[in-house]
């Protein structure tokens, strides 16, 4: 397979829209018309971004604002429960090494960027210039949250920014 000449995804990732606890009919009919594609690509195979863009643009078109901010999140969460992760043992770690891991399942993030800086103590400020909505994006980090802090551990995310770059708050207790 050629190296791809636009921003792309690695598979695993971009397979997990599919995953989404919010998946629906109208889900299923958008994602297949416009990424056929995802039911079997590899999980090692790049995929455009544009491509997944489209759909979630879609998908706001058909839904409401409000009900497809809620797809997006559940999308986001579905991303971080199936991406796979190394070394990161606990959410701060997987914070301190964001823009590493993004760097793994992108293929060329040109200006694109993750990176979280730590403010006090199980409190950081995530900033992010990413394509992918706020919205996916507050369920991806919400999704790690629950995923790498302890059992019952109770956090809160928060959006401060409504423009690129975006910029969120998380801290737990």
């Amino acid at each position: 397979m050629s190296e791809p000449t636009e921003l792309c995804v690695i598979g695993h990732v971009a397979k997990s829209v599919i995953h989404s606890l919010r998946y629906d009919e109208t889900l299923k009919t958008i994602l297949d018309t416009y990424t056929p594609e995802l039911r079997t690509l590899g999980d090692m195979d790049w995929y455009p971004v544009s491509r997944i863009i489209t759909a979630l643009e879609k998908i706001v078109e058909v839904k409401s604002v409000y009900d497809a901010s809620f797809d997006m999140i559940a999308i986001g969460m579905a991303v971080a429960a199936h991406i796979p992760l190394t070394n990161e043992s606990t959410f701060e770690e997987y914070l301190h090494g964001l823009y590493a891991n993004i760097r793994k399942v992108y293929n060329d993030l040109g200006k694109s960027y993750a990176k979280a800086e730590k403010i006090e103590n199980q409190h950081f400020r995530i900033e992010f210039n990413l394509p992918w909505p706020d919205d996916l994006m507050y369920g991806n980090y919400y999704g790690h949250a629950k995923r790498l802090l302890p059992p019952r551990t109770r956090f809160m995310l928060s959006k401060t920014r409504s423009q690129k770059p975006s910029v969120f708050y998380v801290r737990w207790f």
